[in-house]
């Protein structure tokens, strides 16, 4: 079987262990759950302040208006909820297991695919 060059193993090696690292640091953000209070804190808020917005308008505008702008606020705040929810979930967004099975596909055939002149049953260089 052809050898690596030191150097080429030595950079392999670390690419590995900045890999396996990285993998930890994801392993370790997507077991850390998101206390329940604290999202149900945020949304009863959230309901809280949309549904007295539009008695705070009262009398401010013509009530068309304050409908409108009760409607694009409480778009805009829903939305921004949403996103924090997908944000604190990344993994339930992000197509892991493509990525990863394209990278296992692109490591075997990296590692299995032997140098030109290289006899597969001996490992022998012809």
């Amino acid at each position: 079987v052809a050898t690596l060059p030191m150097h080429l193993h030595m950079k392999l090696e670390d690419d590995v262990r900045q890999l396996d690292t990285i993998v930890g640091a994801c392993e370790r953000i997507f077991s850390s759950p998101v206390p329940p209070t604290m999202a149900r804190h945020i949304v009863r808020c959230l309901q809280l302040w949309l549904i007295g917005f539009p008695f705070v308008l009262a009398g401010t505008m013509a009530p068309v208006t304050i409908a409108g702008w009760v409607f694009v606020t409480s778009y805009i705040f829903v939305g921004i909820d949403e996103v924090g929810v997908q944000v604190e979930q990344p993994f339930d967004i992000v197509p892991m297991s493509r990525i990863c099975t394209i990278i296992m596909l692109n490591l075997e055939e990296t590692f299995v695919r032997l140098p030109p002149g290289v006899d597969a049953t001996t490992g022998s260089a012809h």
